[in-house]
């Protein structure tokens, strides 16, 4: 024990003033107040077994304290010095190569990427020589990437037509509000009509209405909405099918509501909903299933 006892330590100015703000400066880490407990015992002139003995350590570990000090200053003797942590589970090269695989096609026979198929296409083709699926779930959050998941969207052929007819509409949009040119914006969706098996249960205090997971099927439908939104008015209405015998009806309810309106449709349609609306109601020549900017026509 007696190699352990002679260190002499004195704190420089600087130190002191540091070790009394850490020890005065709120939480700190055990270990940290300890050491810097121990410092002040010691450059108090203490011993090594004497400061040990006072925070309730070995003068081993004391002795090691002061020597920090002596060799690395104030910070070396009171913080640990950084530690490596794990060794990453793929490096930055092999995760390149596997986000490259990613994003391309998948294998032959697969519609898409699952983490556990890259894990094993990443080893196969000695992209690594190992990979666990945890590790490329990882790697995948990192750059944000769900090969799994896909958007659908349309690709347009930007040729003359496309940019004439796209530019009118957003003139279209464009248009102020106006009682006798309003634009009306229309569309369709199918829908799958369910009935509840069971009866639902109300909500309670503390407890959400609860409804059965289970239901039964009772056919299809269509809906159509015309929306004008600058006026803030839609009109939804539910059908048996999506005829064009019904989107013709429908239309014509639309133009019913705006009798102050001069025009029909500025916007071009396909044409087999504007030749069939136009030859089922005399009060609609060129509907649009888009945007239109409705008037009267003319006698």
């Amino acid at each position: 024990m007696g190699c352990h006892s002679g260190l002499q330590i004195q704190l420089s100015r600087a130190d002191r003033k540091q070790v009394g703000e850490l020890l005065s400066g709120g939480v700190q880490p055990v270990r940290t107040v300890i050491r810097a407990l121990v410092l002040r015992q010691m450059a108090a002139g203490r011993s090594t077994v004497e400061a040990g003995a006072v925070v309730g350590i070995s003068a081993k570990a004391a002795w090691e304290i002061g020597k920090r000090y002596l060799e690395g200053g104030l910070e070396r003797a009171i913080h640990d010095a950084p530690r490596p942590g794990q060794k990453p589970l793929l490096d930055a090269e092999h995760g390149q190569r596997i986000i490259a695989m990613v994003c391309g096609p998948p294998p032959e026979g697969r519609a898409r990427w699952t983490v556990r198929l890259i894990a094993q296409e990443a080893v196969k083709r000695k992209l690594v020589g190992h990979v666990s699926p945890a590790a490329v779930h990882l790697l995948l959050q990192r750059h944000d990437l769900k090969p799994w998941r896909e958007t659908m969207w349309c690709v347009a052929d930007l040729n003359e037509e496309y940019i004439q007819r796209m530019e009118d509409v957003l003139k279209l949009y464009e248009m102020p509000l106006s009682e006798e040119e309003p634009v009306v914006c229309i569309d369709e969706k199918p829908v799958v009509l369910h009935q509840d098996i069971r009866a639902l249960l109300p909500a309670r205090p503390r407890r959400l209405a609860r409804r059965d997971y289970e239901y039964k099927r009772c056919g299809t439908a269509n809906i159509f909405c015309g929306v004008e939104p600058k006026a803030g008015r839609h009109f939804p209405k539910p059908t048996a099918t999506r005829s064009a015998a019904e989107f013709a009806d429908y239309l014509v309810g639309i133009v019913a509501h705006y009798p102050e309106a001069r025009k029909h449709s500025r916007n071009a349609t396909e044409k087999s909903w504007a030749a069939c609306c136009g030859s089922a109601s005399p009060f609609i020549t060129r509907p649009s299933t888009a945007v239109g900017s409705i008037k009267r026509r003319s006698k």
